[in-house]
Order: C-alpha cells, then sequence, then structure tokens
C-alpha cells in the first residue's frame, strides 16, 4: 500500500494529497502500544533541524528509578500489549547505564520488543559486557546511518559476530541520512487537528517522559528549545496524559490517536519532504517558520 501511495502521490498536488490524507487516513488509537523512552536528552552529533532538539540539550540522563517505576505502571496498565519499548535519545549510548534500562525493560516486558535506537558511532567503542548484556537481554539494535566518517558496515559486522540483531533504521541502509523537520510556528497559529492528522510522528512515536505519555517526541521536548532560545512554547496537562492518574489504557490510547492542543506549533501543513543532513549552526532560523 505504501508503494502505491508514493506512486499516485506523483500525480496528485500536494494541497489535495493534504486534504485526501485528513479524510480518508484519520488516526485510529492503537491496539498495542509501542513506546519510545528517552535516556539521553543530548547527542554526539550537531544535526541541523533535529526535531529533538538533542543538538540544544545540555547532557541529561533518565532517573533510573523513575524509569522503573514508569515501566512497572506500564505493566499494571497494560500487560503484554506493549509491544515496542525503544531507548532513545539524543544518543541514548552516551548514557553510560544503558544496558541497565535494557535488562530492566526486559525483566518487566519479556515479551516485548526491546531496542537502541543510535547513530552507531560509539558502538565500536563499547566493552564485552555490553555486548554480552545486549545477547542475553535480547536488545534489537536499530542503527540510523549518517553521512559522516564512520564505518557502519564494521559496527553491523562485530553486532552480528557478537550475537546481537542489528538493522539500519528507515531507508538509511543504502541512502543517506535525509532530516525531516516541521517548521516551528512561535505564535501557535496553526489548527491543531489539522497539523496533527498531517503528522507523521503523531501516534506513532508516543513517548513516555516523567510518568506522561505524549503522541509524539516533539512535544514533550519543547523544554530544550525553550531553553536554549528563550522562546515560550507552551506544553500544559493537556498535552498528554498522566499513568498514575489514568487506570484506563483504551483512554490512554484514544488520547494518543487524538490531536494536542501543543500541536498549533507545527506547521505540517507547509512541511517539506526533506533537507540535505548537515551540521547545525545552532541557529533558531533552523527551526522556526520563515
Amino acid at each position: 500500500m505504501g508503494r502505491f501511495k508514493n506512486k499516485i502521490k506523483v500525480y496528485i498536488p500536494d494541497r489535495i494529497w493534504q486534504v485526501m490524507r485528513i479524510i480518508f487516513n484519520p488516526k485510529k488509537p492503537k491496539k498495542k502500544l509501542r513506546v519510545e523512552i528517552h535516556v539521553a536528552d543530548h547527542c554526539n552529533l550537531n544535526c541541523r533541524g533535529c526535531d529533538n532538539f538533542s543538538c540544544l540539550a545540555k547532557p541529561n540522563y533518565l532517573d533510573l528509578n523513575d524509569y522503573r517505576k514508569d515501566l512497572e505502571r506500564l505493566r499494571e496498565l497494560f500487560g503484554d500489549d506493549v509491544e515496542w519499548i525503544t531507548m532513545m535519545g539524543g544518543e541514548p549510548l552516551l548514557n553510560k547505564d544503558i544496558t541497565v534500562y535494557c535488562s530492566i525493560a526486559r525483566e518487566i516486558f519479556p515479551k516485548a520488543l526491546v531496542r537502541i535506537i543510535t547513530n552507531g558511532t560509539l558502538l565500536l567503542k563499547q566493552e564485552n559486557a555490553f555486548w554480552e548484556s545486549l545477547k542475553k537481554d535480547r536488545i534489537l539494535l536499530f542503527v540510523t546511518k549518517y553521512p559522516i566518517s564512520f564505518d557502519y558496515d564494521a559496527a553491523k559486522a562485530y553486532a552480528e559476530k557478537m550475537g546481537v540483531g542489528f538493522e539500519y533504521a528507515f531507508e538509511s541502509g543504502d541512502v543517506l541520512k535525509t532530516m525531516y523537520m516541521t517548521p516551528i510556528d512561535l505564535e501557535g497559529r496553526q489548527n491543531p487537528k489539522i497539523s496533527y492528522q498531517l503528522c507523521g510522528k503523531g501516534n506513532k512515536c508516543i513517548t513516555l517522559k516523567h510518568g506522561k505519555m505524549y503522541t509524539c517526541e516533539t512535544i514533550p521536548n519543547f523544554f530544550t528549545f525553550n531553553n536554549f532560545f528563550g522562546t515560550d512554547i507552551k506544553v500544559t496537562d493537556d498535552d498528554c496524559i498522566d499513568i498514575y492518574e489514568c487506570d484506563d489504557p483504551k483512554k490512554i490510547m484514544k488520547k494518543m490517536a487524538s490531536y494536542a492542543p501543543a500541536c498549533r506549533y507545527c506547521d505540517n501543513i507547509h512541511y517539506s519532504s526533506g533537507i540535505e543532513w548537515g551540521l547545525t549552526e545552532k541557529k533558531i532560523t533552523e527551526w522556526v517558520k520563515k
């Protein structure tokens, strides 16, 4: 179906295609939860237009006790209906306790896919204990390939030698990295319903942060953007759902499949298909709607 959509889109103007997506492809609550957890806010690469704002973040790691508590709560709510747990960043391998996070996830969710999304550049620096832990806990390395001086094939070969699953993320096994950046409207003038419906991340990149779940990873990280540029993008309790206050998993999934008020800051109507990867100059114009 995806290839068919790509073929017909060539012959359809963008605005009409957007209307078709809104009408014929409404977002529905998912039956199983695929959740992302940021174990490090910062990154060792400095990608321009990063929609996690990792290149603007100060070094910061997720508290292990809070992490365990949140996963145990997810277990209470969803049981084995937690399908994926993804360690995210920033760059998760900057967190020296990354294998501990993975082991906790495997302990609490023995049937789930547990994976690390990484740029891969720190893999060949890891000691044997890292590889042994990932192999024991059946952790998948999901690696994004960037156009930098790093031997990704050597990292892949070494992971396979150590018995650890390794996959290239998205299209990046063969193609140079493309950044997909949604322009930010600092005034929040976008229609949040339309912006959400056109978003490729909403209800797909569900993020758990400090006991609250968000429909994407950008909203809970707006604080990094605000801290760096002194802006006032507002994120409130209406933009998430507290997993300790809600006992109904269906209500949580319904919330993830609906727009958040903060969606008004994302200009998905004028969203571009992608920009060539490059290093950030940490100028607000890399993110803000022109």
